[in-house]
C-alpha cells in the first residue's frame, strides 16, 4: 500500500509509562494459545487511569500440561478478582470497568505489563477518597419569624 499520502512520523511526543504502582481499569480480554505444551491463557488488558493514555496486560494460565502453571495462573486471577471487590468470579466480563492497583514494570522488550513475577500479590484494591459530604444548613424562612418569648434574656 501506498503511504505516501499520510504524514508518518516516528518520533511521539509521548514519553513511555515509567514502571511504578498505577490505578488500573479492566477494560477487556481474550483467550490466547501457545506451543506444544497446552497452554492456554486469558490475556487481559488494563487502561492505566492516573497516566496520559496507556495499556498494559496481565496473563492468566488457564490450561498447561504442567498442574502448577495453572494453579498459579488461577490464583492469580483470583486475587485480581478479589481486588476488584469479586468473590466469586465465574466470567471475565464481570471484571470489565472494575478499577485495581497494580504495580506495572518493563518486560524484556522493554513494554509496560503488570508485574507477573509476584504470583498476583501486586493486585491491590484502590483506595477510594471519602467525598465531603454537603451539610445543609438549618435555615429559617426568617429570624423575626422565631418566638423568642421563652428566651429568658
Amino acid at each position: 500500500m501506498d503511504l505516501s499520502n499520510y504524514e508518518i512520523s516516528a518520533s511521539s511526543n509521548e514519553e513511555g509509562l515509567e514502571p511504578g504502582r498505577y490505578t488500573l481499569e479492566y477494560v477487556s480480554d481474550e483467550m490466547i494459545e501457545g506451543g506444544t505444551n497446552g497452554w492456554v491463557a486469558l490475556k487481559a488488558t488494563f487502561k492505566v487511569k492516573t497516566e496520559g493514555n496507556y495499556f498494559v496486560s496481565a496473563t492468566f494460565a488457564l490450561e498447561h500440561n504442567n498442574p502448577k502453571v495453572v494453579e498459579i495462573g488461577l490464583d492469580k486471577l483470583a486475587k485480581l478478582a478479589r481486588a476488584c471487590g469479586l468473590d466469586n468470579l465465574k466470567n471475565s466480563d464481570e471484571l470489565v470497568g472494575k478499577l485495581v492497583s497494580a504495580e506495572v514494570v518493563l518486560n524484556k522488550n522493554g513494554y509496560p505489563e503488570v508485574n507477573g513475577e509476584d504470583y498476583g500479590k501486586t493486585y491491590q484494591p484502590v483506595k477510594q477518597e471519602a467525598t465531603p459530604k454537603k451539610v445543609k444548613p438549618n435555615k429559617s424562612e426568617s429570624d423575626e419569624d422565631e418566638d423568642t418569648s421563652d428566651i429568658p434574656f
